[in-house]
């Protein structure tokens, strides 16, 4: 009888070979370091005010002026307080480097500050304190000189006698340029006290100009060209408006206006 011999059958045992892992993605090298700031971060250049100077000064109004050393301004606005106390502003074109001050009381500091605009914003500031000229005084009479009654007083007392009604004549213009308006005037009857002309600016701002009683003659400054103006002078007495005369003018043309806007 035959028997199964069992073969004995080698072992083999196959290890799997180990996966390498995919190596890490190249990250780019920037060729040149980067030296600039983004355009994000650059200041754009700052506009600078240079000192605010008097140009001119009268006992009604005061002239300024200016400079713009960097930068150019969208516009200005120029702040002061009246003779009352009011705070004004005044805008002004950014292309300007002066301005005339009008309405002013006479013998009277004011402060004025100049602020530079750029975007709506505020950016420079610069001011200046000017005290405005003195009005021309009356003479008073010396003690030597006041007169003394030689003789008993017969007649009424002035109390008694009705005052004269003073008159203003007819208001009348003398010269015109753009930014000026030279006007006269007569009282035919008794004198008055003092005049206040008063008009609107090239803002709608009313205006009010003092003028000493014994003036005949006024210029405007501080106008704009080619504007109509409505004037009023008013005469008083004993600080009451007694009468009245008006007159409109218009300002006269730029001489780029007059050429025809043309080069």
């Amino acid at each position: 009888m035959w028997m199964a011999t069992p073969i004995p059958i080698p072992h083999v045992t196959t290890t799997a070979e180990q996966e390498k892992p995919p190596p890490p993605p190249e990250e780019p090298t920037p060729e040149r370091p980067q030296t600039e700031p983004p355009p994000s971060e650059t200041s754009p250049t700052r506009a600078v005010l240079g000192e605010l100077k008097v140009s001119s000064v009268t006992p009604s109004s005061v002239g300024l002026q200016w400079s713009v050393p960097e930068g150019p301004f969208d516009s200005f606005t120029l702040q002061y307080r009246d003779a009352q106390g009011q705070p004004q502003a005044l805008p002004i074109d950014g292309g300007s480097r002066s301005v005339t001050v009008s309405g002013l009381s006479p013998s009277r500091r004011y402060r004025f500050h100049l602020y530079g605009l750029q975007n709506g914003k505020r950016i420079d500031r610069v001011s200046i304190d000017v005290a405005t000229g003195t009005a021309e005084p009356e003479e008073p009479l010396l003690p030597s000189e006041e007169p003394r009654p030689e003789h008993p007083q017969t007649e009424p007392p002035p109390s008694e006698a009705p005052p004269a009604q003073a008159v203003l004549g007819e208001l009348r213009v003398s010269n015109v340029t753009p930014s000026s308006v030279g006007l006269q005037w007569s009282v035919p009857e008794d004198p008055f006290d003092f005049f206040t002309l008063q008009y609107r600016d090239a803002q709608g701002q009313p205006q009010a100009l003092p003028i000493d009683g014994g003036s005949r003659s006024v210029t405007v400054p501080g106008l704009s060209p080619s504007r109509r103006y409505r004037f009023h002078l008013y005469g008083l007495r004993g600080g009451k408006r007694i009468d009245r005369v008006s007159i409109d003018v218009t300002t006269g043309e730029e001489e780029g206006q007059r050429d025809g806007g043309m080069d």
